[in-house]
């Protein structure tokens, strides 16, 4: 085998310690690479609380070892904190991307991406049309990242994936494009381009496998199953025949195309959505009211889509089990800004990660350069309402593609970062080179608040958390406040509490000593029980932080 392990015991590529970030926003962040081009595309939580992460490397060096060829699967470990476990390439001398990775019930892992190669770890590829026309290829691999199976799936054009999901049964759905008319693929409709389902076992044996679409293009990405055995998938759709009805425009231009199909892949309905320009779906899940609600870019100003902000917005929408419409909205600014994930969050809204080109409009604070995207992480409510949103990122290319939500309610965002300033800390590569990193970034908890003090404008940031203990001869409670900001040796710190509001409950002045803020603070033991926010001022630069005040029972 020639996939390699590595591990590490101290991981001078990552930058972790949550103090030095420098958007408040960000808990801790982690840039993980090599001196080529590296891209997350997929992340999941763990079992034991960390993550696993599935995306390409295409250079040994930095963390990456054991790379086979153009581009590899880079798999990826990482603890609670971000931290690199384990890594490892699969491959061979071609091309070789995943695209979608997922915990099985054993403990390990199962990926999907295309394969190019035909030697190194890739066996059973396809003879090809074309050269350098890719197979599904499909990896499981057990906890430590060790092959279990591997197998290829398509036929002698190009076949790609783009999601693939565990099943009640213990295997597999998977979803994705092809263009083939042998192989593994039959009922090919004609276009360039049909989305294709198939089913597999436990050990990758197809079980069923079916082509969808008309006679121009339809780009799946994402696929779910239902309880009742049922499948529902979201797709890019040019076409106005075939399986496709209720197109909106020209077959130039997409619409969002939802299918719901049966255990053996019969359609039960599909719908349209969308208006004369171009929609899509990049993602779909279910609601927590049995609904569905799906992310894509929308472009249109009429049909279905409302609100358009520029050139393509974060389009999301709520379908029933039938497919009827029940609510849409649009996000963005006046560029481009393009929707990747979405999840369900605990208080019955959604998450969406993507990225921003935009400067106006709803996004705000976007670190890039003109032609360049953040990351644009967006919270809605249950009705599709705008509840907060942060950009992420430097001087160029910071472009989101996955976005988990942890068991603590935290956040996890993947995907890749190209600048070496702004929010990136310990970038592989020099800026302006074109190379890429995995960027993981956690969230703080609560980030997505509405009180204005918090996130905009900061230099640096450590939360506090400290729980205010009432004793009956106690009248106010007591925390310290710790703030290091090396560069202000002796200088005076303004200091304000404020509540939920925005009301001043207290200011007072400290001094730094060696560029360290060490204060003690009692607050009145009339006020209420939740969140303050603490803001320290030094020559015009404000650093924020937060305390929860709570009562023993």
């Amino acid at each position: 085998m020639k996939a390699i392990l590595f591990f590490y015991g101290v991981f001078c590529f990552i930058s972790f310690t949550s103090t030095a970030q420098v958007n408040p926003a960000i808990k801790w962040q982690n840039t993980l690479g090599s001196p080529g081009s590296d891209i997350a595309h997929s992340i999941q939580q763990t079992r034991d609380g960390g993550f696993i992460v599935a995306g390409n490397a295409s250079h040994n060096g930095g963390g990456v070892m054991g790379a086979h060829g153009l581009d590899d699967y880079w798999i990826v470990k990482l603890n609670k904190n971000g931290k690199a476990e384990w890594g490892k390439c699969y491959g061979g001398t071609s091309y070789d991307v995943p695209w979608c990775v997922r915990q099985t019930p054993d403990n390990g892992f199962i990926v999907a991406g295309f394969s190019s190669s035909m030697d190194g770890d890739v066996t059973g590829h396809h003879p090809v049309i074309y050269e350098e026309s890719e197979d599904i290829w499909i990896l499981k691999i057990d906890s430590a990242g060790n092959i279990q199976w591997e197998k290829c799936y398509g036929g002698s054009r190009t076949d790609a994936p783009h999601s693939i999901e565990i099943t009640n049964d213990g295997g597999y759905i998977v979803v994705g494009y092809t263009s083939s008319t042998d192989g593994d693929v039959t009922n090919y409709h004609g276009g360039p381009y049909d989305a294709w389902v198939f089913k597999i076992d436990s050990y990758g044996k197809i079980l069923w496998q079916r082509t969808y679409g008309g006679s121009a293009s339809e780009y799946p990405n994402s696929i779910i199953p239902l309880s009742n055995g049922e499948y529902i998938f979201g797709c890019v759709s040019y076409s106005k025949d075939g399986d496709v009805t209720g197109h909106h425009g020209s077959t130039l231009f997409g619409d969002a195309w939802a299918v719901d199909i049966d255990g053996e892949g019969n359609i039960i309905w599909e719908k349209s959505y969308g208006g004369s320009g171009s929609e899509g779906i990049s993602s779909i899940i279910q609601s927590n009211d049995g609904n569905f609600v799906f992310v894509g870019t929308g472009s249109s100003t009429d049909g279905d889509v409302t609100g358009n902000h520029g050139a393509s917005d974060y389009w999301a929408v709520k379908i029933n089990d039938v497919g009827q419409l029940l609510n849409e909205n649009s996000f963005g600014g006046s560029e481009t800004d393009g929707p990747s994930s979405i999840k369900p969050t605990y208080d019955g809204g959604f998450v969406i990660a993507g990225q921003s080109e935009s400067h106006d409009g709803q996004v705000t604070g976007n670190h890039s350069d003109p032609g360049y995207f953040d990351y644009w992480i967006v919270k809605l409510d249950s009705n599709l309402s705008l509840s907060g949103e942060i950009s992420m990122g430097g001087s160029l290319d910071e472009v989101a593609n996955d976005i988990v939500v942890t068991q603590t309610n935290k956040y996890i965002v993947a995907g890749f970062a190209e600048s070496d300033n702004g929010d990136v800390i310990g970038l592989h590569n020099a800026s302006g080179n074109n190379y890429e990193d995995y960027w993981i970034v956690c969230l703080r908890k609560n980030v997505f608040e509405t009180n204005a003090v918090a996130y905009r404008e900061l230099n640096e940031y450590e939360e506090i958390q400290v729980p205010l203990t009432l004793s009956p001869n106690l009248t106010t409670g007591t925390f310290q406040i710790t703030l290091k900001a090396p560069g202000n040796a002796d200088q005076l710190v303004d200091i304000e509490l404020l509540n939920t509001a925005g009301q001043l409950v207290l200011r007072r002045q400290s001094a730094m000593v060696d560029g360290t803020l060490r204060t003690e603070i009692q607050l009145n033991a009339s006020l209420p029980e939740g969140i303050y926010f603490v803001k320290a001022r030094i020559n015009n630069r404000e650093f924020p932080g937060k305390v929860l005040l709570t009562r023993k029972q």
